[in-house]
């Protein structure tokens, strides 16, 4: 009897998710807030006399930040499940690398995405898409007679994804990740600057970032 009764109710609930009206598949402007966790790697060797690398000092780090942005934009609908989303977006962090040459970095990108969506569920969808970038690069060095990276500004490309829940007509709520090409390259140290003596240079190497964000956006 109990099982029965499982079997109804999972049935019911199947049923009712089935029957709920399509929420997404209109066309409309995209208002909307994110928020989450940034990831930006580096990376050191260091070198003595004659150029002879230390293999013991090869240094690699997963440097994290909150991130926060905000975005604008507007999702075509070609089909009921189908659609374009294009927005620009506004995203900043600030990541602590607790080094002596980069010190904290900062990054403030716009971007301009076009993302494709589908809408596999009434209430649930999934994009991807790439994105073209402006990032403003800005480090803070403790040692300023090195300032490897300086402040840059990069334009680039870059692409996402993930999925989005429609839970009101008007109300979304997305996960997303993102991957920017930053491209800032490897960059060396003079030797008057190291606070160990042993060290006459070092490289160091700073990675693309990649994102995870949640969001919410409202629909008009």
């Amino acid at each position: 009897m109990i099982t029965k009764l499982k079997k109804l109710a999972l049935s019911a609930g199947l049923c009712s998710l089935l029957s709920v009206p399509v929420l997404a598949g209109e066309s409309g402007l995209v208002v909307g807030v994110m928020g989450g966790l940034g990831m930006l790697g580096t990376n050191s060797d260091a070198y003595g006399n004659l150029g002879i690398e230390y293999d013991w000092y090869e240094n690699e780090k997963n440097n994290s930040s909150f991130v926060y942005g905000a975005k604008l934009g507007y999702d075509f609908y070609f089909q009921k499940e189908h659609a374009m989303r294009l927005y620009v977006d506004y995203t900043s962090g600030k990541y602590g690398m607790g080094d002596f040459i980069t010190g904290d970095v900062n990054l403030n990108t716009f971007a301009l995405n076009a993302e494709y969506r589908f809408d596999f569920l009434p209430i649930v969808g999934l994009f991807i898409g790439p994105n073209l970038h402006f990032t403003q690069f800005q480090t803070h060095p403790k040692v300023t007679r090195d300032d490897l990276f300086g402040d840059k500004n990069k334009v680039s490309f870059g692409f996402g994804g993930g999925i989005v829940l429609t839970p009101l007509s008007f109300l979304e709520v997305e996960g997303r990740i993102r991957y920017l090409n930053l491209g800032v390259g490897e960059k060396y140290t003079g030797a008057l600057s190291d606070p160990d003596p042993n060290i006459t240079r070092r490289s160091y190497e700073i990675d693309d970032p990649i994102t995870f964000t949640l969001g919410v956006n409202l629909k008009f």
